[in-house]
């Protein structure tokens, strides 16, 4: 998107400035032009997790659907295709024209859709979830007449992941889906705080952005729940800051992956309200968001990141 390549813009803008990054060739580039800096952890680390690792997506994602549909029932909604699976035994396969309850479907977040202070969901997770929203259970512990085309559906569906399966896959498909409670993992934080923050595992620059908490997001996203709005735009903020791009690279393990090392490496500081730079970062980062959500918003949003920029300097002056 726009935003994401103006962001671009102004991290390499940085980079030339500092002369930090280089060329991309891993450990041997790091910290080049700028004195080597001291690794310590964000007291944000423990709180992200990867997202939902759910697998074949092609049992489970929906990427078409219609919330009304001649002869399906008020309560469900026909899935027009699933994802097309590009690995393995599932290699080209989708399945079309399924009918399910609303209920056990879920707003989804790719990281392929997510931007700087944006998230747009574009597909649909199927899963079914019981109790108080947040417990996934196996066809066989599903309560008594519960969700009776989820159920056909996965009847289907779970045969033919039976005759496909790999061998270090979970036993059946609603496990695999939700891969070592990654996904119930998410429904149970989303009852217990209002916003999450999420940003991409991998790329050449580190996105984030403020979701609702109930959003659930894939493995290629790592999220954590905020306490307040406030406390996940100033994070926000942090993690999109042009001028902290350099050290977030530095903590990378490989060329592809940040995975959890930017917080491990640059010590963002826990949110303080009564603490003026902090609440800077915060306004600085609402204006962003507006500035993303605008059509023609390139120009606000460069305003924005230079006042995200000199928040980020006065707060963590050794890692820019």
């Amino acid at each position: 998107g726009r935003q994401k390549a103006l962001i671009e813009q102004e991290i390499w803008k940085t980079k030339e400035l500092a002369g930090a990054w280089g060329q991309v060739c891993g450990p041997a580039s790091r910290a080049r032009g700028r004195a080597a800096v001291e690794s310590v952890a964000s007291p944000y680390l423990e709180g992200f997790r990867i997202g939902t690792c759910c697998r074949p997506l092609c049992l489970c994602m929906a990427v078409e659907w219609q919330m009304r549909a001649e002869g399906v029932p008020r309560n469900a909604l026909l899935i027009n295709r699933t994802y097309t699976s590009t690995k393995g035994p599932w290699r080209g396969r989708f399945y079309e024209d399924i009918q399910i309850e609303r209920e056990a479907t879920h707003a989804f977040l790719r990281s392929q859709t997510l931007e700087a202070f944006s998230a747009e969901p574009d597909a649909l997770l199927i899963l079914p979830v019981f109790g108080d929203a947040s417990e996934v259970h196996d066809l066989k512990d599903w309560p008594e007449g519960a969700l009776p085309l989820a159920r056909a559906w996965f009847e289907k569906a779970g045969r033919t992941y039976a005759e496909n399966r790999a061998q270090k896959s979970a036993e059946t498909l609603i496990r695999n889906i939700d891969w070592k409670s990654t996904g119930s993992n998410q429904f149970r934080a989303g009852r217990s705080a209002p916003v999450k923050v999420v940003y991409n595992k991998s790329g050449n620059t580190l996105r984030a952005a403020r979701i609702p908490a109930d959003l659930v997001v894939d493995d290629k996203l790592y999220w954590a729940v905020l306490r307040t709005q406030r406390e996940a735009l100033y994070l926000t903020a942090l993690l999109n800051a042009p001028v902290l791009q350099a050290a977030y690279w530095d903590s990378k393990t490989s060329a592809l992956h940040f995975d959890k090392n930017p917080l491990r490496h640059v010590p963002v500081p826990r949110f303080d309200p009564k603490k003026p730079t902090h609440m800077k970062l915060v306004q600085a980062a609402q204006a962003a968001e507006r500035a993303a959500a605008r059509e023609n918003g390139e120009e606000f949003l460069q305003r924005a990141l230079g006042r995200i920029d000199q928040a980020a300097r006065r707060l963590l002056p050794k890692y820019v």
